[in-house]
């Protein structure tokens, strides 16, 4: 929730339930209102574009944008992220920096607990590809 509510939270661990509560409810006042009203409109977007898809079955639009709801809806938020920015309005908070470039290629570590705990998954996918 913090990432909705716009609050800095520098916990990036799993933590229990009931703490993630309390962490929340002690950082409500430093809730950050465009990211929670940017948070509240994608998600007002996601169910408005899947109920659209429910409601009109043989739109092209309406299917076409149900299907596909997730990416419009970050391309949208992108875009509405890169205008404020260009405008001068740089008032959304960030998740952080991504990495430049992909990681170089290594092979996996190959050990016996791995391949013991990958066997069965690994014969399921080939029976059902057998299947098929």
């Amino acid at each position: 929730l913090s990432k909705l509510l716009g609050y800095p939270s520098s916990v990036h661990v799993r933590r229990p339930f009931l703490q993630n509560i309390y962490d929340t409810a002690s950082n409500l006042l430093a809730t950050n209102g465009v990211a929670l009203g940017m948070g509240a409109a994608c998600l007002a977007l996601i169910w408005g574009l899947k109920v659209a898809k429910r409601r009109a079955p043989r739109s092209r639009l309406a299917a076409g944008l149900g299907t596909a709801r997730n990416v419009v809806v970050v391309a949208l938020a992108t875009g509405v992220c890169a205008l404020c920015v260009l405008l001068g309005h740089d008032v959304l908070p960030r998740v952080g920096e991504l990495p430049d470039g992909l990681p170089a290629p290594a092979a996996p570590a190959l050990d016996w607990p791995s391949v013991r705990r990958l066997a069965l998954p690994a014969l399921s996918v080939a029976i059902i590809g057998f299947i098929e």
